[in-house]
């Protein structure tokens, strides 16, 4: 019989058709992609889990007052295997759930709520209440709830008390279970010695390994490391500068903004300001605040150069058009108007370079006041 076997989606309460029996079995719904233990329906015209006999054999005198095997009814061999089928799905949802049904899902809808609660997709974003989701799932084994009970702990974002030792204990949970991110944060954690002991081997060891998978936060925690950026660790700039590119080249947009800076500043490469800004750009078309504000820097620099190139082209036509005997000073720079555009290009310019470690005397020297 085609398509005998139906049940429905628990999620989106998709109706499913099967060829095989699959009561009691994990399935994947095609409509919303989430897996579920299938629940078989009654049909209007049942399927018969076992055979019934034709009909009762003539019994005998020795047989009489006992009932054999074949005496059961029918129907009874449907229910019997309903019974079982009951018995193994509630046993892989105890499994699936870590060891009790939890109301509301499992530990994959318990991430999911976190993740809303957290992000604000819910009506009012709840911090305490998405990292009591996050804790419950991670306590069941869940491996990206684990990373973000880490991540609580290690930001001071007011969910929890931040508390290191915590935070890698879970980061350790995570990546054990094969999570890059937490491999990442956890190598990190240990070359900076945020675990309470540095172990700058290990560290960069974990970093490497997620980093080799594709992970584009260890790339970025290796160029980190090789930078200069952790005590102990000899720099190294060359190699900083290939992992800024393998990230970059991936589409990492803070990659991409430090392979730009190592090009501008001829950090273990060679100085190239149009490869330097043509990676800026690049970064800065994700939205990445940094590129966003060295492209403002650059765009006000361009400005300001082009207003002085004005402002003395100026004076100098003054110079030029000043008629023998005059005020000896109405030419003087100083006594010009200044433009309000080129003092306000000036102010953005100087602020920009002040906080990029411009120091006042530097600023100073190059015309700043």
């Amino acid at each position: 019989m085609d398509h005998a076997f139906r049940f429905a989606c628990p999620y989106c309460f998709q109706r499913i058709s099967s060829e095989e029996d699959v009561g009691g079995l994990a399935v994947e719904c095609p409509s919303c992609s989430r897996r579920f233990v299938a629940m078989l329906e009654p049909l209007d015209d049942p399927v018969v889990l076992a055979a019934a006999p034709a009909t009762a054999p003539p019994s005998s005198p020795r047989s009489r007052g006992s009932r054999s095997k074949s005496d059961t009814p029918g129907w009874l061999w449907p229910s019997f295997a309903g019974v079982l089928s009951l018995v193994a799905v509630i046993g892989i949802l105890v499994v699936a759930t870590g060891g009790a049904a939890r109301p509301g899902g499992g530990i994959d809808d318990l991430y999911a709520r976190g993740l809303a609660m957290r992000d604000g997709d819910e009506p009012q974003a709840d911090p305490s209440e998405a990292f009591r989701l996050f804790l419950e799932a991670a306590e069941a084994g869940h491996a990206g709830a684990q990373l973000e009970v880490a991540k609580d702990y290690l930001n001071d974002e007011g969910a929890v008390p931040v508390d290191f030792a915590k935070g890698a204990e879970w980061l350790e949970k995570s990546q054990s279970q094969g999570n890059l991110d937490a491999r990442a944060n956890l190598g990190w954690c240990l070359a900076k010695g945020y675990t309470g002991t540095q172990d700058l081997e290990r560290g960069e060891a974990l970093m490497r390994d997620a980093a080799g998978e594709g992970n584009l936060l260890a790339m970025s925690g290796l160029a980190r490391l090789h930078s200069g950026e952790v005590e102990g660790f000899e720099a190294d700039p060359e190699e900083a500068f290939q992992w800024y590119r393998k990230a970059a080249e991936l589409g990492d947009r803070a990659g991409q903004f430090n392979l730009g800076r190592s090009y501008l500043e001829g950090f273990g490469t060679a100085m190239d300001p149009v490869e330097g800004w043509t990676w800026i750009e690049r970064s800065a078309e994700q939205g990445f605040e940094p590129a966003l504000a060295d492209l403002q820097t650059r765009r006000d620099q361009n400005q300001l150069n082009e207003l002085q190139h004005r402002f003395q082209r100026q004076i100098e036509e003054n110079l030029r058009s000043r008629p023998q005997g005059s005020n000896p000073f109405s030419a003087n720079p100083y006594t010009q108007r200044v433009p309000p555009q080129y003092r306000e290009a000036q102010q953005r310019a100087y602020e920009g370079l002040r906080q990029q470690g411009y120091s006042d005397e530097v600023l100073r020297q190059q015309g700043y006041r």
